[in-house]
């Protein structure tokens, strides 16, 4: 026995940023389906803060929803995509590297 607690499911998935990022794509795709009533609030509130633009303004559109990202929109969500991907592969990295060096 090593004296090491064993980590809860959550610590384990937030341990992981590969897993944490793939569970929340998987839930963002699965949710519109699952709950089209919080579907439509969550719309709505995204059109009223501009977070998202409605389909004939769009440059991209998400299926189903009516709704999409221009330009400027998509930019930014492309950016934090690839922060993302940067901040899950220097995380993998650090916690692969602290490995082989116990």
């Amino acid at each position: 026995m090593t004296g090491r607690p064993h980590p809860s499911a959550w610590q384990e998935l937030l341990a992981d940023p590969i897993t944490f990022f793939g569970t929340v794509m998987l839930t963002a795709l699965m949710l519109p389906t699952l709950a089209p009533r919080l579907r439509d609030r969550a719309i709505a509130w995204l059109l009223t803060h501009a977070v998202l633009v409605p389909a004939p303004a769009a440059v991209v559109t998400i299926p189903t929803t009516g709704v999409g990202l221009d330009g400027r929109r998509l930019v930014i969500a492309l950016l934090a995509l690839v922060l993302a991907i940067a901040w899950a592969t220097a995380s993998a990295r650090r916690r692969r590297d602290r490995e082989h060096r116990s």
